[in-house]
């Protein structure tokens, strides 16, 4: 057994207190069990304080908005506008400055550095599906909405969910797909549905109808957010450089996942680290100079 698998996370009181009241409302009422799954679904979790956010933010940069299809995107960019651009793409309940770290050194390798709140996250506000809910949709409808602001990517650093949106936008926005470097990737619907149903109590007939739900919501099947899928009909035979990185002791997103990313990839890099977990990882300064040395060697 991989030591994801082994990794004990004690949650927060209120989710654990969730958690028994949908598992006890599962047993009794699974058609309602799967109601409230489908809200906390597309729910995002609380937005970490602004303050915390501001300590994050590296000095200098241009505050920017784009907004188009009902949404508000908010980011900054840093560096020379005729530099190739760089974009960091946080995960799901993630915003912008997890990724700060890797502005400085990208900004070093040559690279204008693009970064963004998604809908509902950081300080942009929610989208269609009202404020602090969205979608992986919105996510990747957000981010085709930044290159068309600011440029085809040269690169992107995608955080979890992030690097699943990218890869929905090169399908179905036609963003065009630079070199991507993945970080802890979340890019299979049904790992997150496992994961998902685990964290809530949910069981398999609660489960069935939350898919069925979650379907007729989004209007696609929940198979077509398969990141294996979707490379190969994004690449279609091109080439685009990829480096995954993964830490084994991650108990949100199992390294299975970028292990199949990798090997639908031709060419893809797997790199796996120790002890530094789902978040921690984002600023690890090993990470930060693997993803440095990865961006330097990318022509302009």
């Amino acid at each position: 057994m991989s030591s994801q698998n082994r990794t004990t996370v004690r949650l927060p009181l209120r989710m654990r207190v969730m958690r028994g009241g949908l598992a006890a409302l599962d047993r009794v009422a699974p058609s309602l069990a799967a109601g409230v799954g489908s809200r906390l679904w597309f729910r995002v979790p609380p937005a970490t304080p602004a303050e915390r956010r501001r300590a994050r933010t590296p000095a200098g940069g241009e505050p920017f908005e784009v907004g188009a299809d009902g949404l508000t995107v908010r980011g900054r960019a840093y560096g020379d506008p005729q530099a190739p651009v760089a974009y960091l793409v946080h995960g799901w309940g993630g915003h912008w400055q997890q990724l700060s770290a890797m502005v400085e050194p990208l900004r070093e390798a040559g690279y204008r550095v693009v970064a963004y709140d998604a809908p509902s996250h950081g300080d942009s506000p929610g989208g269609s599906h009202g404020p602090h809910a969205s979608s992986v949709m919105e996510l990747a409808r957000s981010y085709a909405l930044v290159v068309e602001r600011h440029g085809e990517p040269a690169l992107t650093v995608a955080h979890s969910l992030g690097s699943m949106a990218v890869l929905w936008a090169a399908r179905h926005h036609d963003t065009r797909l630079g070199a991507l470097a993945t970080v802890a990737v979340a890019t299979e619907a049904e790992e997150l549905l496992v994961a998902f149903r685990r964290m809530t109590g949910l069981g398999a007939r609660s489960g069935q109808r939350l898919l069925q739900r979650i379907e007729r919501s989004i209007g696609v099947p929940i198979a077509a957010f398969h990141g294996p899928t979707l490379v190969g009909e994004v690449l279609d035979g091109a080439a685009a450089p990829l480096l995954a990185i993964h830490d084994r002791a991650d108990a949100d997103s199992p390294t299975r996942v970028s292990e199949r990313l990798v090997a639908s990839w031709p060419g893809g890099e797997l790199v796996l680290t120790d002890g530094l977990g789902h978040h921690r990882i984002l600023w690890a300064s090993e990470v930060v100079e693997r993803v440095s040395a990865f961006a330097a060697r990318q022509p302009a």
